[in-house]
């Protein structure tokens, strides 16, 4: 009978639990959300901008709408409320990652903000807006949104893909995957067109979108205007072009691609694959990221250091840093740097990776550099950044 009684009471602590548990907002949109309110300057609000909206954004009744049962985000109406520019830009990053969290998000309005259309950009990345076209509404272009594309070939997008096919041996193309040409998005809807095992190209309302051709003997040189005029059309996302003994070059590195990839990074389009085609460097990499290595390398004791020791102004040359297009995409200090022992180490490496707009690696397990839960979250760690720190750091206590 004992064992009965007990059995029922852990049963209601379960319970109980887990009705505590679902009355918790969840934690990783709640945090986007709040980190969005911030970066938008909420104190400087005319509406919306109470603390009890940045503790829980389910409590925002004015401007959030969130599931009854459980609290999962469904509508953001920031429309009029004062938003402001962080630093100057519209916090791309930090929208894109609220917007990646919030899984039930049906509907984020930012119109009416005249702040921020202050931001010289022509447009500005917000992949999971252009995913999905009806869950944004903002009053500054958003890159890469359908534009209503005609069921044909726009303007001379057939003429280049022709030329195109022509320079790069086309006639001797893998036999198997058919000739694409003439242009094979004219007249077609969306969808795979010629497609067969790792070969197809698709179409998306008479566009060409994407690329894929894996061992489809592509060999020759075209000029680098005409893969630009590629990954400039229309929704175009997906450029992949490997062979194993063929290559496709082009007469020059693809210059002026900063046009194409800013400003959203140092790719325009979410995949871009080609073995022997190079993007030429922009000629002006981003001041801040360049101005933040510097000034960590000086923190750091950099001139000491048992790696990289001489790169303070050309940190291209370090072999643990990777930069794409002048932007720092990889920072991989698997070994011992010799960083001197000062007392805002964890912060001025913090602060250096934070200003990077692109990373993807942070890896400092070289350095017994150990970071919280929270500065993790700062970073973007399981997120947006792989993250990887020395071994003795899963046995310490977070901070």
């Amino acid at each position: 009978m004992k064992g009965q009684v007990l059995a029922v009471m852990a049963m209601m602590a379960v319970a109980h639990l887990s009705a505590l548990s679902m009355a918790k907002p969840p934690k990783g949109e709640q945090n986007k959300f709040k980190k969005l309110m911030k970066r938008f300057d909420y104190e400087s609000w005319e509406s919306c901008n109470n603390s009890t909206c940045l503790k829980n954004a389910c409590e925002c009744d004015e401007c959030v709408v969130c599931d009854a049962e459980t609290d999962s985000i469904l509508s953001v109406d920031w429309s009029g409320v004062g938003l402001q520019l962080h630093k100057g830009k519209v916090p791309q990053k930090d929208i894109s990652k609220f917007l990646k969290k919030a899984k039930h998000l049906e509907s984020f309005d930012i119109t009416n903000n005249t702040a921020l259309l202050e931001d010289s950009r022509d447009c500005i990345k917000l992949k999971e807006c252009s995913k999905n076209e009806e869950l944004c509404e903002a009053d500054f272009t958003i890159c890469n949104m359908p534009t209503g594309a005609p069921t044909i070939a726009p303007r001379n997008y057939a003429n280049e893909w022709e030329y195109f096919y022509d320079v790069s041996n086309g006639a001797g193309w893998n036999k198997e995957a058919g000739k694409f040409t003439p242009f094979p998005c004219t007249g077609k809807g969306t969808g795979k067109v010629k497609a067969v095992d790792n070969k197809y190209i698709y179409c998306t309302d008479g566009y060409l979108t994407e690329i894929y051709f894996h061992n489809q003997y592509v060999d020759g040189e075209v000029s680098p205007e005409i893969i630009e005029a590629i990954l400039t059309s229309p929704g175009f996302t997906s450029f992949y072009i490997h062979d194993d003994d063929y290559a496709l070059t082009t007469t020059s590195c693809i210059d002026s691609m900063h046009e194409i990839f800013e400003p959203y990074g140092p790719v325009a389009v979410e995949d871009f694959v080609a073995d022997n085609i190079t993007i030429c460097p922009l000629d002006d990499p981003v001041e801040d990221e360049t101005e933040a290595w510097t000034i960590m390398f000086d923190a750091l004791g950099g001139k000491d250091w048992k790696k990289c020791s001489g790169k303070r102004t050309n940190p291209s040359d370090c072999n643990y840093l990777t930069q794409v297009g002048g932007y720092f995409t990889e920072i991989n200090f698997t070994e011992k740097m010799g960083f001197d022992d000062v007392s805002d180490l964890k912060y001025e490496i913090l602060k250096f990776a934070m200003t990077l707009q692109f990373l993807e690696v942070f890896d400092i397990s070289g350095e017994k550099v150990c970071f919280s839960e929270e500065y993790q979250d700062l970073l973007g760690c399981d997120d947006t950044v792989e993250c990887t720190f020395h071994a003795s750091c899963d046995d310490e206590e977070e901070e």
